[in-house]
């Protein structure tokens, strides 16, 4: 009770509780912490450090990339000791997929395998690249001076090709070995099996030239492939939605808000994200972790919620 002669105001009046009676500032101090005024200003300035989200990057993915990143250095390494070209390759995308994006833009595939009946690699070069590569092993500059758009492959730069790129198939494994070059790409694409295959991008960068290279292999070995492609199910397309919290707040407050203010959601930072199916007024179906996966937020699912029917998905 209050001494005589005190108010209460309505923010200090005392809450009902099943176990005693608690204040406003108690109930706040258990919901969040004590923060000084200054918080929103520091955090507007970038003086609050934000706490290290998880990594959530798939392992199989990183593993891809750092081969990929590997055998750039030994391609360049390859044409530079086979050709006297020199030059260096970066990695721009790596990703699995069933065939060659654009392949218009590449005009020689070099073919690469381990038996004759068999091909499991692609080197695409575009018609610049190879022009370069002819003209640095024959001492010449970047071209060989045909710009023709219907530029092909003669018997003579077919042989000297076939020479200057039979390592590279090295790169992806020591017993791969040259099975031929081929000019017309949905014949070259069509020589690998269907299935995953992991298609690498590179930016390559020469002397006055600069192009792209990219490469197309089988990502799982062609033996002992599980099930039949014709049994593969269809693509399919699903809206989800991953609700950290919600929150109410009033709108005299919303007014104030500035750069820089601080809404406090009353939830540990561990806390469960729920994962929706048909958008924002959906049904709860998993829990989920909060992380990034590169430089993009991510949610890593965790559990499917008891009780909860499969996901509706739209077909493609």
């Amino acid at each position: 009770p209050a001494r005589s002669g005190a108010t209460v105001s309505d923010k200090d009046k005392p809450l009902p509780n099943l176990r005693n009676v608690l204040t406003s500032a108690e109930i706040d101090a258990l919901l969040r912490p004590d923060l000084p005024d200054d918080f929103g200003e520091r955090a507007a300035q970038g003086q609050i450090t934000p706490r290290p989200v998880r990594d959530l990057t798939d392992p199989a993915e990183t593993r891809r990339r750092e081969l990929a990143e590997k055998r750039a250095a030994q391609i360049s390494f390859i044409l530079s000791r086979a050709a006297g070209f020199k030059s260096a390759l970066s990695l721009q995308d790596c990703s699995v997929g069933s065939g060659l994006d654009q392949p218009e833009q590449f005009h020689v595939f070099a073919c690469y395998g381990k038996s004759d009946q068999h091909v499991e690699v692609l080197v695409c070069l575009p018609a610049c690249l190879a022009e370069a590569i002819i003209a640095a092993a024959c001492g010449s500059e970047l071209s060989t001076g045909r710009t023709s758009p219907d530029w092909t492959l003669s018997a003579m730069d077919n042989a000297l090709l076939y020479q200057l790129l039979k390592d590279i198939g090295q790169s992806f494994d020591p017993s791969m070995r040259l099975l031929a070059l081929e000019t017309n790409s949905p014949h070259a694409v069509g020589l690998l099996p269907q299935g995953q295959l992991e298609q690498t991008r590179y930016q390559l960068k020469s002397a006055g030239l600069t192009t792209q290279l990219q490469t197309l292999h089988i990502s799982e070995p062609s033996t002992g492939q599980k099930g039949n492609r014709s049994d593969a199910a269809l693509p399919v397309t699903a809206i989800v939605t991953a609700r950290i919290a919600r929150l109410s707040v009033p709108v005299s407050k919303l007014s104030q808000l500035k750069t820089g203010a601080t809404l406090f959601l009353g939830l540990p930072t561990d806390q469960p994200v729920e994962v929706l199916s048909g958008g924002t007024q959906g049904v709860p179906v998993f829990e989920g972790t909060l992380g990034r996966k590169g430089k993009k937020v991510a949610v890593k699912i965790t559990r499917r919620l008891p009780g909860s029917a499969k996901p509706p998905l739209s077909q493609d």
